[in-house]
């Protein structure tokens, strides 16, 4: 466990070493970023050691340190990306498709947020199961006589995890064409988030009904983890897009003065 954690440093370091040196980013981010990357790593090995006998180092359980951290972190990157949207739509002339492209990414940090502290997938499929009606039981239905055992929310979101998807793959190009910096770091937040909704699957899965308790605590902390991880990446990422936009803007002021 040591290695992996130490392998996981030295990997994100590098990254954000690479985003240090090709565009300007303030060091009190810089510092922001590493102070993250660091609670990640001690929460994972809080919960090993003590999150068995003490609720608030539990990272599988809800109301406690670890998802208060996550949503502060979330809703902290929804302000990231909120200081970069406005400072685009200043700055730059651009289609009204362009600059709305933005709003759905700030609203998903505000969602996951909320989702951090409200419990609103776990409590999704109560409240459809209770409000559906007979085309919500003939869905489930058909889905668990294809096999399905897993955790119910799942069903109900994939409709809402393939649409996410295809929209940040799209939003993906649309920064590429923008120039944004380590687009690499948004591609492994995406990833990670990605595979959150596998590894739950996986973990709640009627083949994993046999599992030690240690397997099945191993496969709850990735799954946290994947979600602290990406978090990260994607606050990372949307600083190097405000620090960029943020140098434009500071570029334009001083066009002007010398205007």
């Amino acid at each position: 466990m040591r290695d992996a954690v130490w392998l996981t440093v030295m990997f994100i370091s590098e990254l954000f070493n690479k985003i240090s040196t090709k565009v300007s980013v303030s060091p009190i981010f810089i510092f922001v970023i590493i102070f993250f990357v660091a609670a990640d790593l001690v929460f994972v090995v809080l919960h090993f050691y003590l999150g068995q006998n003490i609720h608030a180092f539990n990272i599988d359980l809800e109301r406690n340190a670890p998802t208060l951290y996550q949503g502060f972190k979330l809703v902290f990157t929804g302000c990231v990306v909120a200081a970069y949207f406005y400072l685009l739509n200043t700055i730059t002339r651009q289609s009204l498709f362009n600059r709305l492209i933005i709003f759905p990414y700030w609203l998903g940090f505000i969602y996951l947020a909320m989702d951090e502290t409200a419990e609103i997938h776990e409590n999704f499929a109560g409240v459809l199961n209770r409000l559906g009606g007979d085309a919500v039981t003939n869905y489930r239905e058909y889905f668990a006589n294809l096999g399905y055992t897993s955790a119910q929310w799942l069903l109900f979101f994939v409709p809402i995890i393939i649409f996410a998807l295809g929209y940040l793959f799209y939003l993906a190009k649309h920064f590429h064409k923008q120039n944004a910096p380590q687009l690499v770091l948004f591609i492994l937040a995406v990833t990670c988030f990605a595979l959150v909704p596998l590894v739950e699957w996986w973990n709640t899965a009627e083949f994993s009904y046999h599992y030690s308790f240690t397997q099945r605590n191993i496969l709850v902390t990735l799954e946290e983890y994947l979600e602290m991880l990406g978090a990260t990446l994607f606050f990372a990422f949307n600083v190097g897009l405000l620090s960029s936009v943020t140098k434009r803007a500071r570029q334009r002021l001083q066009n002007l003065n010398l205007l």
